[in-house]
Parts: structure tokens; C-alpha cells; sequence
């Protein structure tokens, strides 16, 4: 079943080969680079699955995964 992923990650190589990836094996996947971005979509969109860096500029992926826990349906995390 294809999950709609929000992909987070600040060095530019990782983030397009991890999202090669991801979409190979039929997923959907947003991606971005700055964690302050990436917060503003966990609360305006709907995914199945976070996947984030830990150290991103601005808002960190610790900050992101309670962001995604705290949904009303809270949304698995890959740190």
C-alpha cells in the first residue's frame, strides 16, 4: 500500500536519493529541507509517515516527531 511520506532532510544528496527511493517503491513524497518548513506542513497536510533527520536548521527532528505524535491521529516517526 503506498504512503504519502513527508521526507525531511537538510543535505541535499540524501534528501533526493532517499526520495528516489521512496518513490521507486511507490510511495508519495514530500520533500523538504528546513525542519520550521516542514512543521508548518505537518499542521496543514495529511501524511502517513514522517522520516526526518535529527539535526535540521531552524526546528529539529526531535521537535518534528512531537509534532507527529501530537496530531489528533498521531503519524509514525523514522528519526
Amino acid at each position: 500500500m503506498p504512503l504519502k511520506i513527508l521526507l525531511v532532510e537538510d543535505e541535499p544528496a540524501l534528501l533526493l536519493t532517499l526520495s528516489e527511493a521512496l518513490t521507486e517503491a511507490g510511495h508519495s513524497v514530500t520533500r523538504c529541507a528546513v525542519g520550521s518548513v516542514a512543521a508548518g506542513l505537518l499542521r496543514d497536510a495529511v501524511f502517513d509517515l514522517l522520516v526526518t533527520d535529527i539535526r535540521l536548521p531552524r526546528v529539529d527532528g526531535c521537535t518534528l516527531a512531537g509534532l507527529a505524535r501530537d496530531r489528533p491521529v498521531p503519524i509514525p516517526v523514522v528519526l
